[in-house]
C-alpha cells in the first residue's frame, strides 16, 4: 500500500486538510476547522470533518491551535509527507499573518520529520482544471466531476458563490492529489 500523504489548504479562518493514498475522495479524509456550527460533525460517512475553531487572544494563539491541530492530525495518521498550497502572488490583506501562520505550521511539520512540497496555486489549479487562474466554481466543478461527490448538498451549503469550508475542501483534495500525482511520477 502507498504511504499516506495530505494536502494542505492552509488559511487563519477554515484551513483544509486531506489525507490518503488514492484519489477515491471516499477513501480519504479531510479535516477543516470551522467558525459555523452547522459545519462541525462528521460528514459523507466520515470522509469529512468539520472542527471547531475556537476563540483566541492573540494572533498567536490563534495560529499555535490552528497548526497544533493539524499537525496533530498529520502525526496521529503517520503521513510521511505534506504538500501545502504555497502563497499567491497577488494576495492581498493581513499577509504577513499569513505568513507566519503558515511558517509556524511548517515548523512543527519539519519538527515532526514530515517532509513538505509547496505547490504554488496556479500550478495546482493548471493541474486540476487545465488553467492556472482558475476561480473556485471551475474548482468545484471539477471535483465533482472527478469524484461524484456534491459537498455543496453533503454540507446542506448555501452561499451562490463556492467559498468556505467547500472551496477549502477541494483545494485541499485537490492538491493531496496533485502531491500523488508527483510522488508516482506523473507530474513535473
Amino acid at each position: 500500500m502507498q504511504d499516506l500523504i495530505c494536502g494542505i489548504d492552509y488559511s487563519m479562518s477554515t484551513p483544509s486538510i486531506t489525507i490518503g493514498s488514492c484519489t477515491d475522495f471516499k477513501m480519504c479524509k479531510t479535516f477543516f476547522l470551522t467558525d459555523t456550527k452547522k459545519y462541525e460533525g462528521v460528514f459523507l460517512d466520515g470522509a469529512v470533518e468539520g472542527l471547531p475553531q475556537r476563540p483566541y487572544g492573540n494572533q498567536e494563539e490563534r495560529f499555535d491551535f490552528i497548526s497544533d491541530i493539524m499537525v496533530n492530525i498529520i502525526t496521529k495518521l503517520g503521513v510521511k509527507h505534506v504538500f501545502v498550497e504555497g502563497y499567491s502572488m497577488g494576495s492581498k490583506g493581513a499577509v504577513f499573518n499569513i505568513g507566519e501562520n503558515t511558517g509556524l505550521l511548517k515548523h512543527k511539520l519539519w519538527k515532526a520529520g514530515i517532509s513538505i512540497t509547496s505547490v504554488p496555486p496556479t500550478v495546482n489549479k493548471k493541474s486540476w482544471t487545465g488553467k492556472g487562474n482558475a476561480k473556485k466554481d471551475a474548482m468545484y466543478t471539477e471535483f465533482l466531476e472527478r469524484t461524484g461527490v456534491d459537498l455543496v448538498k453533503a454540507l446542506d451549503y448555501k452561499p451562490v458563490e463556492i467559498g468556505s469550508p467547500v472551496g477549502d475542501i477541494v483545494d485541499s483534495y485537490s492538491i493531496m492529489c496533485y502531491g500523488l500525482d508527483s510522488m508516482n511520477g506523473t507530474k513535473q
